[in-house]
């Protein structure tokens, strides 16, 4: 935990945004004419200055105007701290306007609070909006201060002399303003604060040459980043957070790892299968990107930094944070399961956690979170495009997603977690003759390195009892970096003299035939399990994220069969039973299988 003196040191160097409001609290909040104790004839200003011991508090709310309202007919319990109390001369040093709120409006509540009998736990709501504790049973204490004296009557409420000043704690969006070292994440999060006029609560005037003016203004400051980034209001009092804050140097280090994903190029293709009349078809359509590319990536980037920062104490996942109990799996406000809370949580932390109104603070030095987890995320198609020559009469009819219950044995490995799913199952439209062509999107693929799989089901979830292999070929499609459509043959034979490996294992150049060579086939040992067959690595080279009209990558598939081929067609299938097609990110995949060694040692 930071000392007080460190964060009076931060107010200090901190300029806060206020605005001119009248009060939220009841309009109604008058003293009445008469008082009804006897010798409380003086006002809670009078009373304050003639108390000696209260001249440094004195001092500082007349600096900032404020004694003006302690004598008017509207009733206060003040807490004044006697002098010589903790963080005077980092209060004298403040700016005007932080002292009101920092320090004058957080010893002052509107109404009158009596210390009489036991008080337990009672929540007061403080001019800046700060909910403090008042506790004690004929001995009192308001926030974990001593009061020495309390209950001194005034014409317009009630004063308790404290024998120490109240700490003040900003809450996480005030925090944000003051701290040091975290200014290009205070730029981004306040560029979208605003202040403006409340129609509403604002008393109206005359109307004058035609314009509505008003007698009392109230300007509202509000941050649309709260809710449609943070998804948190870290700005208010009634909620409990951790946010994890990063500086400059994790804030920059983390927007070049994620922008480099978003290499969009300003007009990108993609074949139209939708139109297609016959396989072979070249029916294009194209997406284009508007504005400066550098720009959009940048802004992408800040976007998906936000979303992450702040974990709520009321989601069970996030329990630990509350304590020194070890951290698994988190969750953001964001909605990301975290699985490495402790990595991004405690182990990058520089300053913190420091203590808010509304939680805790944390300033980290790296943003840990696992790309796949949030911006760079594994993807699953079962975007199945066009289907030809399948059972439908109609070659331009797709094919029919089947909906199956995994039976008593587990169909998927434990990483999918699925117990009921939707497959799609393709057959020959001529039992004897015909060979099925389908297309399938890749949807959101980023500019970057992906292993490309095809998990294919075993025979019982089609329509034969047969367990033959299904003998299939890959192609995709794609768009390159300078806006041209290409082709990439995957290959299940490193072996083939047309196909030259490069270092690495991945593939330089394309098989010139898709044939049985190249073929990859689904391992009928598997007979009551999913097959997932690895295609091969591919590094996309621009992002085809959130791009219009649907413009992706596609797979194309087809079976290498030859129907004159008695022995071929009598020796495989050419059923084709999908349940998708996954793009992983190279590093989520070494992850995952230096995971699963570990576990097996």
């Amino acid at each position: 935990m930071k000392t007080n003196k460190y964060i009076g040191m931060m107010m200090m160097a901190a300029t806060m945004l206020t605005a001119a409001s009248c009060s939220d609290f009841d309009d109604y909040n008058e003293v009445p004419s008469a008082s009804s104790q006897a010798g409380d004839n003086l006002s809670l200003w009078e009373n304050i200055s003639r108390n000696a011991e209260l001249s440094d508090f004195r001092a500082l709310v007349e600096r900032t105007g404020f004694h003006k309202n302690l004598q008017q007919d509207r009733s206060y319990t003040v807490w004044a701290p006697q002098n010589g109390f903790t963080g005077l001369a980092d209060y004298q040093a403040m700016s005007d306007s932080l002292l009101l709120e920092h320090f004058v409006k957080n010893h002052i509540a509107e109404y009158k609070f009596m210390a009489s009998g036991k008080v337990d736990n009672q929540r007061i709501h403080m001019l800046n909006n700060k909910s403090l504790v008042f506790n004690g049973d004929g001995n009192y204490q308001f926030s974990g201060v001593d009061v020495a004296k309390a209950n001194v009557p005034s014409l317009n409420g009630v004063m308790h002399v404290l024998s120490n000043s109240i700490q003040f704690y900003p809450n996480l969006y005030e925090y944000i303003k003051m701290a040091d070292t975290i200014g290009m994440l205070r730029n981004q999060i306040m560029k979208y604060e605003v202040t403006a006029l409340d129609y509403d609560k604002s008393e109206k005037g005359p109307i004058v040459n035609g314009v509505q003016t008003y007698i009392d203004s109230v300007m509202v400051t509000s941050n649309s980043i709260l809710k449609s980034g943070l998804r948190a209001y870290i700005d208010r009092e009634d909620s409990a957070y951790t946010m994890i804050m990063p500086t400059n140097a994790a804030f920059t280090d983390y927007i070049s790892r994620v922008a480099k994903l978003y290499n969009y190029i300003a007009e990108v293709k993609c074949h139209d299968v939708a139109k297609y009349e016959k396989p072979a078809d070249t029916k294009e359509k194209s997406a284009t990107v508007a504005g400066s590319l550098s720009e959009l990536r940048d802004s992408i980037a800040r976007k998906s930094l936000i979303t992450n920062l702040v974990y709520s104490h009321t989601f069970d996942y996030n329990k630990g944070m509350k304590d020194d109990t070890a951290l698994d799996t988190i969750f953001s406000t964001g909605y990301h399961f975290l699985s490495n809370g402790d990595e991004i949580v405690r182990d990058h932390t520089i300053i913190g956690p420091v203590e808010m109104s509304n939680g805790f603070a944390r300033i980290v030095d790296t943003l840990a979170f696992h790309p796949w987890e949030t911006y760079n995320p594994q993807i699953n198609s079962r975007n199945l495009l066009r289907a030809f020559n399948n059972t439908k009469a109609n070659a331009r009819s797709e094919a029919v997603p089947m909906k199956v219950r995994t039976p008593g044995w587990s169909l998927f490995d434990p990483e999918y977690g699925i117990d009921e799913f939707t497959y799609q199952l393709v057959e020959p439209q001529i039992v004897d003759k015909s060979k099925p062509e389908m297309f399938y999107s890749l949807p959101d693929v980023l500019s970057g390195k992906y292993r490309i799989y095809c998990v294919f089901l075993p025979a019982w979830t089609g329509n034969t009892g047969a367990n033959l292999p299904t003998a299939m070929n890959f192609q995709l499609r794609y768009c390159d970096e300078k806006g041209k459509l290409q082709t990439y043959n995957f290959c299940a034979n490193p072996d083939d003299a047309n196909h030259k490996a490069q270092e690495g294992g991945t593939w330089q150049d394309n098989p010139k035939t898709l044939n049985m060579a190249t073929a990859f086939q689904n391992d009928t040992n598997l007979v009551n399990k999913a097959d997932t067959i690895y295609l091969g690595e591919f590094e996309f080279k621009i992002c085809y994220k959130d791009l219009e009209n649907n413009v992706a990558p596609s797979i194309y598939v087809s079976s290498p069969l030859s129907v004159f081929n008695k022995t071929q067609m009598a020796n495989y299938s050419r059923e084709f039973r999908f349940w998708a097609f996954i793009a992983r990110p190279v590093d989520y995949d070494d992850y995952l299988k230096s995971k699963k060694s570990n576990d097996n040692e």
